[in-house]
């Protein structure tokens, strides 16, 4: 038998002083102490990103802009489906000029929604969406949203206090008249 094996032997038998007993809720207390100076040592550095000193992982804050190819996507659906409609966005069912981006990132802003992920379990959602009373506001140029979001580990943890229209959205890739006229703004008022 070895020494390593000998000596977890008795300190299994308690044959091996330890040190003092420490008292569990004394060092539950501690830890919860340690753990919150850890969470406010990385809240604190979440914008330039900073390793967590719980699990080394880089743990980041991410500023995602409301940007053309976006604002264009949801023109899309705003032109193409009725309100409430759930439909596929896929490079099949899409345009060329419409397909790509960050559409699935929309739904942070509330102007698109995915339906629920059906029967799968491995699948995060259905992969259909459908346009909100929001966003069919923001695209006719009736409200404001926030420029950015902000994310961390997935999830909304602050707003940009700039706020952002349809056509700066758009910026200078897209003319705003030119893609509402393509399927005609009146049509598109009459149904919502």
């Amino acid at each position: 038998m070895n020494t390593m094996t000998k000596t977890r032997q008795k300190r299994r038998h308690g044959q091996i002083d330890t040190g003092p007993a420490v008292n569990p809720v004394a060092r539950q207390a501690t830890m919860f102490v340690l753990l919150d100076d850890a969470k406010a040592e990385l809240e604190a550095k979440l914008d330039e990103g900073v390793e967590c000193p719980c699990c080394g992982q880089l743990a980041k804050r991410y500023e995602r802009k409301l940007y053309s190819t976006m604002a264009r996507q949801l023109i899309w659906f705003h032109q193409t489906t009725e309100p409430g409609e759930f439909i596929h966005f896929t490079h099949r069912t899409v345009p060329p000029d419409v397909w790509g981006g960050d559409v699935a990132k929309l739904a942070y802003w509330s102007l698109l929604e995915a339906e629920g992920k059906g029967d799968d379990p491995k699948k995060r959602t259905s992969g259909r969406w459908r346009i909100t009373a929001l966003g069919r506001d923001f695209v006719r140029g009736h409200v404001t949203v926030p420029r950015a979001v902000f994310l961390y580990n997935g999830e909304v943890h602050g707003w940009a206090e700039a706020k952002v229209g349809i056509e700066e959205a758009l910026g200078y890739r897209y003319d705003y008249r030119e893609l509402m006229g393509s399927c005609g703004v009146a049509s598109n008022e009459r149904r919502a």
